[in-house]
């Protein structure tokens, strides 16, 4: 007996082959390996969409899109079911590109244009490369294309896998039209956009010509001046402008003008034209042609300068003249109307002048027309040293007091700017006043005097003059130091006063006690010295008491004391210390065996008391032999002494 049918099972794959440029696959299969019973159909799937269904096994899919993924699937029917293969995909072949746009110009100027362009609309296959292909447009003189340039591949793009493309096309050529297109490249082939045109925009010309110079005859101040338009206009031209040593004209010419007359020019001057030309995109100039012009007379003499000027020459210089209008021939060089060189030397020393004097100087040009003067110059030879200053007048105004007066210098050379005044070489006075009054000087001392006169060169100084001070009572005593020796002897030191103002006849001390008003005189000759300063021991004096000391100094002419100087004079023992008194106490019994002991202070403490000491010893019929026994030690001045004997008679001391 025959089993029942199943599905099949086991389908292979298509054999596939491209056909049509991509746009069809014809697809061959095998019979199931196990049917599993009679086939009854077959059915082929693209992307889940029936495409072919029946008993023939190949099937030409067509109506394809080229260098796109397809995926198949083989499906074998029974009576009992189906099966269907694993997909399958399949990729059809590549086809040409189609539909590529025309380039973007996104930019243009005179010299470059940019380009843009995208992918084309369906690539078929992968994109190799880009080609971008231009072409020049030649038009006639009314702006019509004439003739269409070969086209020429500038630009090839190898990275292709963006969706957009820009690309800068440099060195074209000024006010020219192109035409730009774009080639797409796969492996099957390629495809070209249409044509985009542009015009790049005007630039400066080139090629333009130096003008043509021509004298006009009899007339030296005119010039006739021709050009001729550029080789390359690169654009519309607009107009002509001149330029006359590079200066260009305020003022500018037609595009069909190509002469002018220059006028009321310089006799024998040289002078450079240049022409410019000008469109919409720019100008450029053309070299430029010299000439130059017939002679004259010379005109515009500029004065002789004076250089390196002394105080008793002068280098003298020139320049040509500004407008020589021909050779110079000669040139006079006159000093207070005196001709003093002639020749064609543009320097000239004049010497044996007088220091810092004015002189006219005047510069004659001359050629074979004529001569021309210049207007006078004036000049001052320099300054120099002073010379001859007469030592200064000195006269005694005081104790303290100098005037002094001077003359200016018999010859200054040059305008004094500042007199010094110095005493004993230290500048007192500077200033052009020729008095000054030294004041604040001391009486009795010689002073001398020198005056400087200076002028921008220097100066010269006086002899000396000298002259003294009339004599003064001294000043200026400082108080005495003071030293405590002891309690009775104080040393008394001092220095001069500061302004001796003459010999010093003596010195006088004066101690005084300022509680009682007392004054103590000492007078000492100026030859006491001791370690070469002043001093003086004063003695007998109080213990531990202030006391205040002047000195004075003394001239023939008068004196001068020294504020008071205060000191204290060293402590000693106390004296006159008076006897205690006693008073006799009764203690809490009854019994008269205290006695209150009190004392005031000694007559003379000499000093500052530090402490009382109390003694007391027992009263005998003899008191021979009876030490005094200390019972109180203290600042106090009374005692209470209760360890007594009763109907007992002591003494006490303090």
């Amino acid at each position: 007996m025959r089993t029942l049918e199943a599905s099949p099972s086991a389908l292979g794959n298509f054999t596939v082959e491209k056909k049509e440029n991509g746009r069809a696959l014809l697809l061959k299969w095998e019979e199931p390996s196990k049917p599993n019973g009679i086939i009854k159909t077959y059915s082929i799937f693209s992307d889940d969409n029936l495409e072919y269904s029946g008993l023939s096994r190949q099937f030409l899919f067509r109506r394809l899109e080229p260098f796109t993924l397809y995926t198949l699937v083989l499906e074998a029917c029974t009576e009992a079911g189906c099966t269907r293969s694993s997909p399958q995909p399949v990729w059809t072949d590549e086809a040409p590109p189609a539909s590529q746009m025309a380039p973007i110009i996104q930019s243009v100027n005179a010299t470059s244009i940019e380009l843009s362009w995208s992918k084309p609309i369906n690539s078929n296959g992968k994109i190799i490369r880009y080609e971008v292909i231009h072409r020049r447009i030649k038009e006639d003189a009314s702006g019509n294309n004439a003739t269409i340039g070969e086209e020429k591949i500038v630009f090839t793009e190898y990275n292709t896998g963006s969706d957009s493309f820009v690309y800068n096309i440099q060195h074209l050529q000024p006010w020219t039209r192109y035409e730009y297109k774009i080639r797409a490249w796969n492996s099957a082939g390629y495809t070209d956009s249409s044509w985009s045109a542009t015009k790049t925009s005007q630039a400066a010309p080139k090629g333009l010509a130096a003008p043509v110079l021509q004298h006009i005859p009899a007339s030296p101040d005119k010039m006739l001046i021709l050009w001729s338009a550029p080789e390359q206009p690169n654009g519309i031209l607009q107009s002509y402008r001149l330029q006359r040593n590079d200066v260009p004209y305020p003022f500018s010419f037609d595009a069909t003008v190509f002469n002018y007359t220059d006028e009321e020019l310089l006799p024998y001057s040289v002078y450079h034209y240049a022409v410019t030309a000008c469109t919409m995109g720019g100008c450029s100039n053309s070299d430029s042609t010299s000439i130059q012009t017939l002679e004259a007379a010379p005109v515009f003499v500029d004065p002789p300068c004076p250089e390196d000027i002394s105080a008793t020459q002068i280098n003298m210089s020139w320049s040509p003249p500004q407008i020589k209008n021909g050779e110079i021939t000669k040139y006079i060089l006159k000093l207070n109307d005196d001709e003093i060189y002639v020749g064609k030397s543009l320097f000239r020393t004049v010497l044996n002048l007088q220091p810092y004097t004015k002189y006219e100087s005047i510069l004659v040009a001359c050629t074979s027309q004529g001569c021309t003067a210049s207007e006078p110059q004036s000049v001052w030879t320099m300054e120099s040293l002073p010379l001859n200053l007469e030592a200064p007048k000195l006269l005694v105004t005081g104790s303290e007091s100098i005037e002094v007066t001077w003359k200016a210098p018999a010859n200054p050379n040059g305008k004094i700017q500042s007199y010094e005044l110095r005493r004993n070489d230290i500048l007192v006075y500077s200033g052009l006043d020729t008095r000054y009054h030294d004041f604040m000087l001391t009486p009795g001392v010689e002073y001398s005097y020198t005056v400087t006169a200076n002028n921008s060169q220097g100066g010269v100084t006086s002899p000396i003059a000298k002259i003294r001070t009339n004599p003064s009572a001294p000043s200026g005593m400082l108080p005495p130091r003071l030293q405590a020796w002891s309690s009775g002897l104080i040393l008394v030191t001092w220095d001069p006063p500061s302004k001796v103002n003459g010999d010093i006849s003596n010195y006088t001390i004066t101690i005084r006690d300022p509680l009682e008003l007392a004054k103590k005189i000492v007078h000492m000759d100026s030859s006491h010295v001791s370690f070469k300063r002043r001093s003086y021991t004063a003695s007998e004096l109080k213990p531990c008491h202030r006391y205040e000391v002047q000195v004075q100094a003394c001239t023939l002419l008068g004196c001068t004391s020294s504020e008071w100087a205060s000191i204290e004079t060293l402590e000693a023992p106390p004296e006159i210390q008076p006897a205690p008194l006693i008073e006799v106490q009764s203690n809490r019994d009854g019994f008269q065996c205290v006695l209150s002991v009190a004392w005031t202070d000694p007559k003379k403490p000499n000093g500052r008391i530090l402490y009382y000491e109390l003694y007391r010893r027992q009263q005998t019929p003899s008191n021979l032999n009876v030490d005094l026994v200390l019972v109180y030690n203290g600042s106090s001045t009374s005692f209470k002494d209760a360890k007594l004997l009763p109907f007992t008679e002591y003494e006490y001391q303090v």
